[in-house]
């Protein structure tokens, strides 16, 4: 296009190719040809670009690694998705966790799980007082029989759904109590999902601490908990089905966002107009 035409392009990341967490886990033959093949486009197709863009320091530094080229970040964001009331899924426990989308393989559910096992062992938790849900599992055949062939323990705690609309997930996102972002041991990244978790606004419990990039995320704007380790997990878990259960001050959601915040869609796309200003 730049050649024939004399129109820039800029090749938008908004997750990795190359450089994707999820694909780099493949080790079979199939998958490393693949990722080899796709490789060569990869190259091919960003050798005319003008600039790249993508989500986070980190992809922005290795994308520059790998194509010596300017890389702008334009981070995610939430924006002003109406919220239907949900008449879907009723949360019937003291305390709702839900978990919306994918669930990759890196992501470490097992932290949740057995802090929940550890708890139901010691005879202080039953499963009117918390349930896990977990929106569109069922279409992951792979993350859904991990989930659910985990722990037999858990299974009376555990709600699965199929493939949900958009704005659904969000509804029940609204009603939850707490809202799950499992992080990845080998892998730092805001996840889309916190994003429309932000449009939700109640709180999000990042499990465990990544000591990156959404740790970093959810402290900053207040959006959440970040726990270190197991015993943080289970304590905060026992305290608030408790308070809830008396009727303490509880307070659930987080403070109003809008359009303003840097965390808003609208605020990142008119950084990124800044940015093809520059091409004009």
């Amino acid at each position: 296009l730049r050649g024939i035409f004399n129109i820039h392009w800029v090749a938008d990341y908004r997750d990795g190719w190359y450089l994707n967490h999820v694909t780099s886990l493949m080790k079979s033959f199939a998958g490393k040809l693949m990722k080899k093949w796709e490789w060569h486009f990869e190259k091919k197709f960003l050798a005319r670009a003008d600039i790249i863009t993508t989500v986070d320091e980190n992809l922005q530094h290795n994308l520059y690694m790998l194509f010596n080229k300017t890389v702008h970040i334009i981070r995610n964001g939430f924006d002003s998705l109406k919220v239907l009331p949900n008449t879907f899924l009723p949360l019937t426990a003291k305390i709702n966790l839900v978990h919306a989308g994918t669930l990759t393989p890196g992501q470490r559910f097992e932290f949740l799980a057995d802090a929940v096992v550890e708890l139901i062992e010691e005879n202080k938790i039953r499963p009117e007082d918390l349930k896990l849900y977990f929106l569109g599992i069922i279409r992951q055949d792979e993350q859904y029989s991990r989930i659910c062939r985990y722990n037999e323990k858990l299974k009376e705690f555990i709600v699965t759904t199929d493939r949900l609309p958009r704005e659904q997930a969000v509804s029940i996102c609204t009603d939850a109590d707490y809202l799950m972002a499992f992080t990845d041991e080998n892998y730092t990244a805001v996840y889309a999902k916190c994003y429309d978790y932000l449009i939700a606004k109640s709180k999000i419990l990042v499990l465990p601490d990544d000591k990156g990039l959404l740790s970093k995320f959810v402290c900053k704007g207040g959006y959440g908990y970040v726990f270190q380790n197991i015993e943080e997990l289970k304590e905060f878990l026992t305290d608030s089905i408790q308070r809830k259960s008396n009727l303490e001050l509880y307070v659930r959601n987080c403070a109003d966002l809008n359009e303003s915040s840097e965390d808003s869609r609208k605020y990142q796309a008119l950084k990124f107009l800044e940015i093809l200003n520059c091409y004009v």
